[in-house]
């Protein structure tokens, strides 16, 4: 244990947590936000408080939900039965796990590459503006991305034997009671098991994997049936973010329902309906229309690419007569920063794939870390819509990808700058 709290790893991680944990903090303590608007924040901090007060997971009306997956109202109630259900305690919650999901990245890629390149991606983590800025928005985007390289981790930790695909399975169930999406986490888990066994036992290792996320989403799903008196999974709102991706006046980005006086005025029929119908009208529409589908992927891919400035109109919302905490130039300062930030990521990313995909498909947790990019691309791209809080949770998992290309070229400098000069030369 000595030698562990001496290593030079552990004083790197740490150092680029406790940046990352200030960032955040000031950022949170700096905005001051006089009420929430009318967007997710203002519902996960009402079921954060239900919860905490022993009503269970209701609306602001009292009427059971599963509009959303009760994960991160789940953790704001921890909170919350502490201090008064203040939002900015949820806030600074969110800088905790935000800043926590450095030191795990730092484990990943040294598992993956070596001292450098964790060094590399756990201090661009750090700074990188985009998750500083979700700190101070009380979506689940924060908690979800640090659930998402907390699995990884336990990829990149965990040996070989059955308890452990088990305990892989559970945090499977476990991520997806957070984002619905977290159900895909199983596909990078057979990724990362792709030629480490016998295709029996690579079998063997998914039923067992699948059968421990079933088991952990089980009591959620009892749930829904008797409260809801429908079948639901981890959420109800499968249909609506179907729909948004899948009807006339689709466009790549969120488009929105708004007819839903056609099912009656009781709350837990109207979402259990409503959700069904959609569900059917994308079908239809996406079985109908078939040029028009293969027309909106890219316009999806482009949305969901978008920078990570976009988080600012979060970032700057507040209720109606509220003042928002940023001024006007303030805004645009940091919509540059985090532009600058994402676009540089999402350029070194590409980069590196195209370099060195031989080398990242052979190391299973970028193999790993691939397929996750890959399966949220037909996701966002196709399934459902294009958002950039969808590819939000991708970012650590890109800088993964990028950190060895980062390295090599520090590493090979000396080489390319003869090689530069040469060219001028000639």
């Amino acid at each position: 244990m000595a030698r562990v709290l001496r290593s030079k790893d552990l004083r790197v991680a740490t150092l680029c947590f406790v940046v990352a944990l200030v960032l955040r903090v000031a950022l949170v303590l700096a905005i001051e936000r006089p009420s929430f608007g009318f967007n997710d924040a203002f519902f996960y901090h009402s079921f954060g408080q239900s919860l905490a007060e022993g009503d269970g997971y209701v609306r602001v009306d009292g009427t059971p939900t599963a509009q959303w997956p009760p994960g991160w109202g789940f953790m704001l109630s921890l909170v919350y039965r502490f201090t008064d259900s203040s939002p900015l305690s949820g806030e600074l919650l969110n800088a905790v796990f935000g800043a926590l999901t450095v030191p795990l990245l730092f484990v990943v890629a040294r598992r993956a590459f070596g001292r450098a390149e964790a060094a590399v991606a756990a201090a661009w983590l750090a700074v990188l503006p985009g998750p500083i800025l979700w700190s101070d928005v009380l979506f689940s985007e924060t908690f979800y991305t640090f659930v998402v390289v907390a699995f990884f981790a336990l990829l990149a930790v965990l040996p070989t034997r059955w308890w452990a695909v088990v305990l892989l399975g559970v945090a499977v169930g476990l991520a997806a009671l957070v984002r619905g999406e977290g159900l895909f986490l199983a596909l990078p888990a057979l990724a990362y098991w792709y030629r480490q066994a016998p295709l029996r036992t690579w079998v063997a290792r998914a039923a067992v994997l699948g059968g421990a996320m079933v088991l952990t989403i089980a009591p959620w799903t009892i749930r829904n049936a008797v409260r809801l008196d429908s079948f639901a999974p981890v959420s109800s709102n499968v249909g609506a973010t179907l729909w948004a991706g899948h009807n006339p006046t689709a466009y790549g980005g969120p488009t929105y329902f708004v007819d839903y006086d056609r099912f009656g005025n009781d709350t837990v029929k109207r979402e259990t309906e409503s959700s069904k119908y959609l569900r059917a009208e994308a079908l239809d529409y996406m079985i109908h229309h078939p040029f028009r589908e293969l027309q909106l992927i890219p316009l999806k891919l482009v949305h969901m690419n978008r920078g990570d400035a976009e988080v600012l109109e979060l970032v700057n919302s507040a209720g109606p007569g509220d003042e928002p905490p940023l001024d006007r130039f303030q805004e645009i300062r940091l919509e540059v920063v985090a532009n600058v930030g994402y676009y540089g990521l999402l350029t070194l990313t590409v980069v590196a794939v195209a370099l060195l995909r031989r080398r990242l498909w052979r190391q299973p947790l970028t193999r790993a870390a691939l397929v996750t990019i890959i399966t949220a691309l037909v996701l966002y791209g196709f399934l459902y819509f294009g958002s950039y809080r969808y590819r939000f949770p991708l970012e650590p998992l890109m800088i993964l990808v990028s950190a060895p290309l980062v390295t090599g070229v520090w590493r090979n400098r000396r080489s390319i700058e003869s090689a530069a000069r040469g060219l001028g030369g000639g």
